[in-house]
């Protein structure tokens, strides 16, 4: 037995505990506290995971560490792959931090803090929304090619709409469209930056209507910016008026005289548009077209067509329904514009003859251009 162990054996009580508080506190002196626990731990928050451009959010955290109140704080924002720092602030003496962060574009940011050579926080994420567009439609007129105004329930293709109205001020200087289209489709017809009208942004908006058609929507709306959230507002719902050829509907009867009275021969079209109706020693050609009510007027040249007998007159006559317009009867060397309203007609019936019922079967009168202004 060595001599310090039996020094040690001899010792009171009191000296040996005094022996082992000194042996272990040469131990911890000879070995320092591991390194990954003396680095401080950081925590981060933030005041709400929502916000919207221009709003303030408090990115609030606190360092523990045996040296808090020394601690200085990093902020740091993701951007892509990369963490890029934004800030730095000194913990106070409870190691509790605080930023202010504002937030100047749409999207959705990740933020972590870091104190001393610690080890990042936990990342924290805040969503930010676009301003509101606040779209409101203040006017909607029309006019025809030549500036004249047009009643909104007379609509005719190629006619113009302007629509008016406001925005928030966040608009100013950003993009609003004008769109036309059927709720599923839409086609952007103009567009214009908003301009600033003291407390809110206006704008004037100026199209052309190219299609004819029932249930046509108009709306304003607002793509998407960094800044502004999109945003529309409707106009309203129209009925669009177009002229159509005659010759894209079939008649849905034919009359010759009293030799044929279902579907005749000697009616049919010319290449260069006219309607044909050949003629009848026994009465009246007509022709019949469903237009469904959804047509205005009808449009005509009407004229004397080929003729092998030596008659002077055909006589013309155009019915929406049951209602019967005669018009002017045609020689040989005249013709006739016709319009009449068939306005809610479910029918029109192209009717002519001799004004003696004299001619010849081979003679025809002609329906040159016939057109119908419609919303189909």
């Amino acid at each position: 037995m060595s001599r310090a162990m039996r020094t040690a054996c001899r010792m009171s009580p009191v000296a040996r505990c005094l022996v082992a508080v000194l042996v272990a506190v040469g131990y911890l002196i000879a070995s320092p506290p591991d390194a990954e626990a003396a680095r401080p731990v950081v925590r981060l928050q933030a005041s709400a995971p929502s916000t919207s451009v221009g709003q303030a959010v408090s990115l609030r955290g606190s360092v523990k560490w045996h040296r808090m109140k020394h601690s200085k704080v990093v902020l740091q924002i993701r951007s892509g792959n990369r963490w890029t720092e934004i800030g730095r602030v000194r913990a106070d003496r409870s190691g509790a931090f605080e930023f202010g962060w504002s937030a100047t574009r749409v999207g959705t940011f990740g933020f972590r803090a870091l104190a001393n050579n610690s080890k990042p926080s936990k990342s924290v994420r805040v969503t930010v929304a676009g301003l509101s567009p606040d779209l409101r439609v203040s006017t909607l007129t029309a006019s025809n090619a030549s500036g004249a105004s047009v009643d909104l329930a007379s609509l005719s293709a190629g006619d113009y709409l302007t629509v008016t109205g406001t925005a928030s001020l966040a608009m100013v200087g950003k993009t609003i469209n004008l769109d036309l289209g059927t709720g599923t489709y839409w086609h952007t017809e103009a567009k214009a930056a908003a301009t600033a009208a003291g407390d809110a942004a206006a704008f004037s908006l100026t199209a052309r209507v190219a299609r004819a058609g029932r249930g046509q929507l108009v709306r304003v709306n607002a793509p998407k910016t960094p800044t502004t959230a999109p945003a529309e507002a409707s106009a309203g719902v129209f009925t669009v008026y177009g002229w159509y050829p005659l010759s894209t509907r079939q008649p849905v009867a034919t009359v010759r005289g009293s030799s044929c009275t279902d579907v005749c021969t000697g009616f049919r079209w010319s290449g260069s548009g006219s309607y044909i109706m050949g003629l009848s020693a026994g009465g009246p050609s007509t022709a019949e077209w469903n237009v469904e009510g959804q047509c205005r007027a009808f449009s005509a040249i009407i004229r004397v067509g080929s003729v092998m007998s030596p008659i002077t007159r055909m006589e013309f006559a155009v019915a929406s329904d049951a209602a019967m317009k005669e018009l002017p009867a045609q020689t040989f060397a005249t013709s006739s514009n016709v319009d009449i309203d068939i306005s809610g007609a479910s029918r029109i019936t192209l009717r002519a003859s001799w004004d003696d019922h004299g001619g010849s079967v081979s003679d025809s009168a002609e329906w040159a251009n016939p057109r119908v202004l419609c919303a189909w």
